[in-house]
């Protein structure tokens, strides 16, 4: 495999790592695929009722966020978001859903995406040393969010796996020298 163009480099651990960014045509919607978010409605052309949130709309159908049912299970569950710990539990829970609410739109406004991310290291002549997949990550078409975060961990245990490849040939050559050597 030669580098592909459209790989972003990034240097970690003394070597350069380079990440593909795929279409992660798998993960389905974030409402559908993890616990813990406000419940959205189907595509529908129905008027929303109190307690609800249009999430996104196309032309005449809308999905909707269910708040009242994002505060309850919010409260239930003690959920916060940023700054933590600050305030009462009803503005904790205010705070989580209208971060998770935000969080949905953007996923349904294209602003994000669910993508698979290949990281590569390679070694002499461009020749593939090592490579991960992780599918299911958070893009959000930046070049420093999340997703680069997460393609940093994936070198991290690809440095580890070639560490570990480095100590057994050396090992290895050990114990070839002392077969050679007669000891």
């Amino acid at each position: 495999m030669t580098k592909p163009r459209d790989m972003t480099a990034f240097d970690y651990d003394g070597r350069t790592f380079h990440v593909e960014v795929i279409d992660d045509d798998w993960t389905g919607a974030p409402w559908d695929e993890f616990d813990g978010l406000g419940p959205v409605s189907e595509w529908t052309r129905r008027d929303k009722t109190p307690g609800e949130w249009v999430l996104c709309e196309d032309r005449d159908i809308k999905r909707y966020y269910d708040f009242s049912e994002a505060m309850r299970m919010a409260k239930k569950d003690g959920r916060d978001a940023p700054p933590h710990g600050v305030g009462t539990k009803g503005e904790r829970a205010l705070r989580a859903v209208k971060a998770d609410f935000e969080w949905l739109r953007g996923w349904c406004n294209g602003q994000w995406r669910y993508s698979t991310l290949h990281v590569v290291l390679f070694g002499e002549e461009d020749e593939v040393e090592y490579e991960d997949y992780l599918g299911g990550v958070e893009y959000d078409y930046s070049t420093n969010g999340y997703w680069l975060e997460v393609a940093k961990e994936i070198a991290s245990e690809i440095m580890w796996e070639v560490r570990n490849q480095e100590k057994k040939a050396k090992i290895a050559n050990r114990f070839t020298e002392a077969m050679v050597c007669g000891l």
